[in-house]
């Protein structure tokens, strides 16, 4: 677990923080890092193949930021990728700053009061609206940044030797090439909850009487260890005679169990 998963914030120890960047930039196997701004900024990913956003940025400025973490190095990452996860209301929110914005640039002013005026109540970034309005995405971010299209490559000593990926014209992101909708529900009703079979169920009185079973097994081992001639038993806690997890698995399985065996 050490050796893939890492997390990255300011409530963690300056030293610890280190260690997660430089474990990031000399391990391969690096799987996942959960992490917040703080690493969107000075950074550039070795290894790392994919970004994860979470939540609508402010302004295109800033995703672009946050996404530009990985994918530096061409030899080492072939298909970088980006994964934007949006609120619910921001597409709303995005297409009611576009309708506000083509129908008047004026402030909104109260009809009750026509000396004051409104706050929206919707506040996005026009950079950020367009974005997430946009049919191709690559295609709105070099109109927004007024990228040329058929640029010539750069001939500058980086890029000669990572030359850009995108060959192509032909663009993957999810706007040009949605994703598959014919994806089966994974949410199960209670209706379709797994039934037992009939006279394997267990009831909730049934599961507390098993319960109240193992723990006063378990007491009972606790008082005769801790009893005997050892004198290490009495610092062990009863619950590492009979761990919670194992006595729910026994409950779980109750009619697999017919012997010591299976225990």
């Amino acid at each position: 677990m050490e050796k893939r998963i890492r997390l990255f914030n300011l409530l963690n120890w300056p030293s610890f923080n280190i260690q997660t960047l430089e474990f990031l930039n000399n391990n391969p196997e690096a799987t996942v890092t959960i992490a917040t701004d703080t690493l969107s900024v000075g950074w550039d990913s070795q290894h790392t193949q994919d970004a994860i956003i979470l939540g609508e940025p402010d302004d295109l400025d800033e995703f672009l930021q946050k996404i530009g973490r990985v994918g530096r190095n061409h030899h080492l990452v072939k298909h970088p990728r980006t994964f934007l996860y949006y609120s619910r209301k921001a597409m709303d929110n995005a297409q009611h700053v576009l309708d506000h914005s083509e129908a008047s640039n004026k402030p909104l002013v109260s009809h009750l009061n026509p000396g004051a005026k409104l706050k929206p109540s919707v506040t996005m970034d026009h950079s950020i609206s367009d974005f997430l309005l946009a049919k191709c995405y690559p295609d709105n971010i070099n109109k927004q940044y007024n990228n040329p299209v058929n640029k010539e490559p750069c001939t500058c000593p980086r890029c000669s030797a990572m030359p850009s990926l995108n060959s192509n014209n032909i663009c993957i992101c999810s706007g040009c090439q949605p994703e598959d909708s014919n994806v089966p529900e994974t949410r199960t009703s209670r209706s379709r909850r797994p039934q037992a079979k009939r006279g394997e169920g267990l009831t909730k009185a049934m599961r507390q009487l098993a319960i109240d079973q193992f723990q006063t097994l378990r007491t009972n081992l606790f008082t005769k260890l801790s009893q005997s001639d050892s004198m290490s038993s009495s610092f062990t806690p009863p619950s590492a005679y009979l761990p919670t997890d194992a006595m729910t698995a026994l409950i779980n399985n109750i009619y697999l169990i017919h012997s010591a065996e299976d225990v």
